[in-house]
């Protein structure tokens, strides 16, 4: 199937999602930036909730430990300890890649 060259260059066109130049796909380029994101967000899960339930738990006070299926203090410490590993990792990321280009 043979596409017009207006279908690629217009963004919305039915098209532009399925092929972009010859045999190139750009939904696949949208999976795999989906699936880095997706593990990005999982490491950081597990590594935050790891470090606040085995390192930072035995020392917070009473009310800053997470008490299960409540919306607590705790929860909220839990989730910022998750973004803050999660902008870590992305940091690491960037800082790892910052001398290449994109292509």
């Amino acid at each position: 199937m043979v596409q017009d060259a207006e279908d690629c260059t217009n963004p919305g066109s039915p098209g532009a999602l399925t092929k972009v130049a010859g045999n190139f796909s750009r939904t696949m380029g949208f999976e795999i930036v989906v699936l880095r994101n997706l593990s990005k967000s999982l490491i950081a899960v597990g590594l935050g909730n790891a470090l606040y339930f085995l390192v930072l738990t035995p020392w917070l006070p009473r009310a800053g430990r997470h008490q299960p299926f409540h919306f607590d203090l705790g929860l909220i410490i839990d989730l910022w300890m998750c973004l803050v590993v999660y902008g870590m990792l992305h940091l690491a990321l960037w800082w790892k890649n910052r001398g290449r280009t994109r292509s």
